[in-house]
């Protein structure tokens, strides 16, 4: 274990520890906490706000981890909290030479990877390289101050040729019956991905935002999380950019709020999912919550961002670098 005060003056604890029954690291400010996974994804596996214990990201009950094997799927694993999704969220084939006829797994490579893990002071440091596309991810994980972590992001192609890409912050949040979401105020059209009753429409329906209807004519106000339609999984991505970059979780009973920020610059679209008890279904969740998907490109698969014209692509040789900031107060 290391306290440790950062250049903004916070104090900072760093440790070993575990997470159910697989190693972990925690980082800590006075008002945060949050567990990391080096040999899963280094993927935050929890993140609680320490004034009130409040559990920000969706857990899955049970005391193993359920682990699957590269190239496993995604829903029978643990499905929760928060995983880097890259470079695709849905299995599909790359389809661009030289990597052409390649299968890319289901929910990306990543989550299912070990990843190399160093700390550097008040700084830990994960990397991985890529199996089936030859990139490097990186990403250093730190406090801002005591109320905001933030994750610098870094990837890396290192080869002579065009690589398409996405990575998406799978973030999936505790949410309550009148707890609510803000997003940039550009963003009005929505593009439906999935929906499992199909009461919102099928895929590639667009839908007004916040304010529309379903299938049936009933008015849906997606600021809210409980849609009237219970028992249901609905995702979308907006058809707009963004402009800001924030999103907000707003808890009704604590009267906090949860700020989530990226830069627009290359990190534009976002995805969220509703999930009003559906999830039961589909990865063993029960209640309610919110998936914000801040990414570099929508669609879930990186030909769909394409023919869509809203594809993120490293360049021969190239670096990109964003940054996730996670804020309560």
């Amino acid at each position: 274990m290391a306290n440790i005060f950062n250049n903004n003056n916070t104090m900072i604890t760093i440790a070993e520890s575990g997470y159910k029954d697989q190693k972990a690291i925690i980082l800590e400010s006075n008002q945060l906490k949050a567990t990391f996974l080096p040999e899963i994804g280094a993927k935050m596996a929890s993140l609680i706000y320490k004034p009130s214990q409040k559990e920000v990201l969706t857990q899955r009950q049970g005391e193993k981890y359920k682990t699957q094997p590269y190239n496993g799927d995604y829903l029978i694993g643990e499905g929760s909290a928060f995983d880097d999704m890259f470079p695709n969220i849905d299995a599909g084939f790359y389809d661009r030479f030289p990597w052409k006829g390649t299968r890319l797994p289901d929910h990306g490579e990543v989550w299912q990877l070990p990843w190399e893990m160093k700390v550097i002071e008040d700084v830990i440091h994960f990397k991985v390289s890529g199996i089936r596309l030859p990139y490097i991810l990186e990403k250093w994980i730190s406090f801002a101050d005591e109320e905001t972590l933030i994750i610098n992001y870094k990837v890396t192609n290192p080869t002579p040729y065009e690589m398409d890409f996405i990575w998406a912050a799978h973030l999936m949040l505790n949410a309550d019956d009148g707890d609510t979401i803000d997003v940039d105020e550009n963003l009005k059209n929505a593009f439906v991905t999935y929906c499992m009753s199909k009461k919102m429409g099928d895929y590639g329906k667009i839908i007004p935002f916040p304010l529309c209807e379903d299938i049936d004519g009933n008015s849906v106000n997606l600021h809210e999380l409980h849609l009237p339609i219970k028992d249901d999984f609905f995702k979308f991505y907006f058809q707009e950019s963004m402009k800001q970059g924030v999103c907000k979780l707003r808890y009704l009973k604590e009267g906090k709020v949860l700020k989530v920020s990226v830069p627009v610059n290359e990190v534009p679209f976002l995805g969220v999912l509703y999930n009003s008890g559906g999830g039961k279904d589909i990865i063993d969740i029960d209640g309610s919550n919110f998936y914000l998907e801040p990414c570099t490109a929508p669609f879930d698969r990186p030909d769909i961002a394409r023919l869509h014209k809203k594809q993120s692509i490293l360049k021969p040789y190239e670096e990109k670098s964003w940054y996730l900031k996670m804020m309560v107060n």
